[in-house]
């Protein structure tokens, strides 16, 4: 009687086993079996053989670690005297990380950085093979990705939204492993038109949170096309120094080809404490650059509120500003086109190139009363003692302009 283990095997820790299959020639009467693992196999429990068990001609061997198993099966026939014979196979066990990265937040409509960790893979055997896949999302579609068999693709989201992506690798042995990655796609820019009830809603951010804006417009012509972006223009935000850092690059342009048309807009623009340096938060205003002034101003014309924005504000609210510290955004009502930004309140009139104060520039308090309105619409909410003095807006003018784009005249 002979007996034949098997060709040495190499399969993935974690996988679902291989199923043994040995070759007996000869022998005589009923056949008994035994399988054992071998000394200095990285696991000894016979628990690693089932469906049955390590008495069985053909079980399911799944290794519990990583490493080299000599398993032995020996088979006794029912002669007189039986007839013994034996035989090794080896069985490799090898070990496959995957780690399709962190999750991130990227920009709808732009191809984003490379999928997956550096490295994805560890472990294994190479050459391996990659699939991404698209689990959930707005969109599904696979042409999204700029090579779905590839280990770095860049994913390029359809619309903003938030993308379950799946990478599945095997390597040589045919060890596959699968991880997932939670990508949000958000927009930096979009063009909508107003809706038959006149009103227009835009959330645009470019990255972290912190980075986020919104455009709340009530009361417009339906059907008016508005275009609403968001920007880090970084360095070149500083306006050739005209004012000091520090600084957030961010500006929030709000545009139309239709300047006639009618609207009440609330402009909500979010920060990161971080990005104060210190400064109390009570203090930021959201300005406007007038291009005639070359400056920007404050939008707020009445007191300061501290606390969330009309969520359908009027004609009437024109001028109202508040900043909400809970959410960390401050915001205006306006009725006007342009670029806005989050700015440090700095008591003191915009100047003019005709010698007088620049437009909304009386609603500021004169260089001499540091001190800020009292705030309205919150009971209990105290406003600052004092206004910090003349301090830079940490919002700047870049250099870039759309020039396709006609601005709104400010409304008086």
């Amino acid at each position: 009687m002979t007996v034949d283990a098997g060709a040495e095997q190499t399969l993935c820790v974690g996988a679902s086993g291989i199923r043994l299959a040995p070759t007996i020639t000869g022998g005589y009467g009923e056949l008994t079996y035994v399988w054992s693992i071998e000394p200095g196999s990285p696991s000894m429990s016979p628990s690693q053989f089932s469906d049955p068990h390590h008495f069985a001609e053909s079980p399911l061997f799944t290794p519990a670690a990583v490493g080299s198993y000599q398993l032995k099966l020996t088979v006794t026939d029912s002669g007189s005297p039986p007839c013994v014979a034996s035989d090794i196979i080896v069985v490799r066990a090898t070990s496959l990380t995957v780690d399709a990265g962190d999750d991130f937040t990227t920009q709808a409509f732009r191809a984003s950085r490379g999928l997956g960790a550096l490295p994805v893979v560890g472990g294994g055997s190479d050459p391996y093979f990659y699939e991404w896949e698209i689990l959930g999302g707005p969109d599904r579609s696979a042409s999204q990705l700029s090579d779905r068999y590839a280990e770095h693709p860049r994913f390029t989201p359809s619309q903003p939204g938030v993308y379950e992506i799946r990478v599945t690798v095997e390597d040589d042995n045919g060890c596959a492993v699968s991880d997932t990655i939670v990508v949000t796609a958000v927009a930096s820019l979009l063009e909508l038109p107003v809706n038959t009830l006149g009103r227009l809603f835009m959330d645009l951010q470019i990255d972290a949170p912190h980075t986020r804006a919104a455009i709340r417009l009530t009361q417009a012509t339906p059907g008016v096309i508005y275009r609403g972006e968001i920007r880090d223009d970084g360095d070149a935000a500083n306006y050739n120094g005209l004012l000091t850092p520090p600084a957030i690059a961010r500006r929030l342009f709000f545009m139309s080809d239709d300047v006639q048309s009618d609207y009440v807009t609330v402009i909500v623009m979010h920060y990161d404490e971080a990005e104060l340096s210190g400064t109390d938060e009570r203090n930021l205003r959201v300005f406007w650059y007038s291009a005639p002034q070359n400056w920007w101003q404050p939008v707020g014309t009445a007191s300061l509120e501290l606390g969330s924005y009309p969520t359908t504000p009027k004609v009437a609210d024109v001028g109202r500003h508040g900043v909400d510290t809970a959410n960390r955004c401050a915001w205006a009502v306006v009725d006007r086109l342009g670029e806005f930004a989050i700015g440090v309140s700095n008591g003191r009139p915009a100047p003019s190139s005709t010698g007088g104060d620049a437009p909304g520039s009386q609603q500021q308090p004169a260089d001499g009363d540091n001190t800020l309105p009292p705030p309205s619409g919150f009971c209990g909410a105290a406003a600052p003692a004092a206004m910090l003095p003349l301090l830079p807006l940490l919002l700047l003018r870049g250099t870039r302009r759309l020039a396709t784009r006609r601005r709104h005249p400010a409304r008086k």
